[in-house]
């Protein structure tokens, strides 16, 4: 808008916030995919280090769990707040 584009055309505009947004999407994805496949019994064929996962994972949510700071990041994460503006430069216009 403070150059005079169409805030709706996609060469300028949307084509930066739609690689923003799959980026935040995908690494979304793998991130629970990864999770998903921690909590099988067998990892690479093995019971041991399924079951060491497990104790890793277990931990590791309990440290989440207890810090306030990651859980809000974790959350910022999430929502797709690292890969988008917290506010939109038009909206200090009017």
């Amino acid at each position: 808008m403070k150059e005079g584009s169409d805030i709706g055309c996609y060469d300028t505009v949307l084509s930066k916030y739609e690689l923003q947004a799959k980026a935040n999407a995908y690494s979304m994805t793998l991130i629970i995919d990864a999770l998903k496949n921690s909590y099988e019994d067998r990892i690479l064929g093995s019971n041991l280090l399924g079951s060491a996962l497990a104790h890793v994972w277990n931990t590791a949510l309990e440290i989440i769990d207890s810090s306030s700071f990651i859980k809000h990041n974790m959350t910022t994460f999430a929502s797709g707040s690292f890969t988008h503006p917290k506010w939109y430069e038009w909206e200090s216009m009017y």
